[in-house]
């Protein structure tokens, strides 16, 4: 079933306001009629079966049959520290990552960042909420401004849980972090191409974070967040 976010303030009573892009999505895409029925999500877990009531150019209207609690966000909240990669694998990035779980991604700046990395958050926000849809989430994860890793670092140390995935780390796995714990919010930092360098795995360790090992294989930067992320959820999701 077709499913779009909104505004809260879009839900007025028993009717919700669809205006701007979905408009056209809903009108010439999907060529939906009155009686027609769609999920609108406010993007605060609230889900909202409807039924279409008026469709015009600019608006679209929908009654609302009944509503419900969306079920699909994670018991903790994660918020993945990207290094920022080369070309377009930061898309690729945030797609999976929103599909999987994430709360919020945060591109930034380390020392081994190949110039030419783009982050924009406008678009990475519209893939973030496409992604949103097609995954049933109840919310739309947040594109955070660009950070230098310096204060990557002081902002993840905030989280229940901070974790620093290092591919020189030998001991301590990311199972073995996680194995019994049950933190509401998690922080994950993962390198760019090149990795993180020693003077950023010392200064991650003295800004209290938990430095652990993704297994014996190194990993791409592109694949790593979306691994840490969905093992994470693994073990605290049971």
């Amino acid at each position: 079933m077709a499913r779009f976010f909104v505004p809260q303030e879009a839900v007025c009573g028993n009717r919700i306001h669809i205006c701007g892009e979905d408009v056209n999505h809903i009108t010439k895409v999907l060529r939906m009629r009155e009686g027609d029925t769609l999920t609108v999500c406010d993007g605060c877990r609230g889900d909202y079966f409807c039924k279409l009531v008026s469709l015009d150019k600019k608006e679209v209207i929908a009654e609302i049959l009944e509503k419900t609690e969306n079920g699909s966000e994670p018991p903790c909240e994660i918020t993945l520290y990207q290094g920022m990669p080369k070309g377009s694998k930061l898309d690729y990035i945030v797609q999976k990552c929103v599909e999987i779980g994430v709360c919020r991604i945060v591109p930034m700046v380390t020392e081994r960042v190949v110039k030419g990395g783009d982050a924009k958050r406008e678009r990475l926000s519209k893939i973030a909420l496409e992604a949103a849809k097609q995954s049933g989430r109840g919310i739309v994860p947040e594109i955070g401004e660009t950070l230098p890793f310096s204060e990557a670092v002081k902002k993840a140390a905030e989280a229940d849980m901070a974790l620093f995935p290092y591919e020189c780390e030998k001991e301590n796995s990311l199972k073995n972090a996680l194995r019994g714990k049950t933190p509401k919010t998690v922080s994950v930092l993962i390198g760019p191409e090149g990795g993180f360098s020693d003077g950023e795995r010392a200064m991650a360790e003295e800004g209290g974070l938990l430095v652990v090992t993704l297994g014996s294989r190194i990993l791409r930067t592109e694949t790593a967040g979306p691994v840490t992320v969905g093992n994470i959820l693994y073990e605290i999701e049971g």
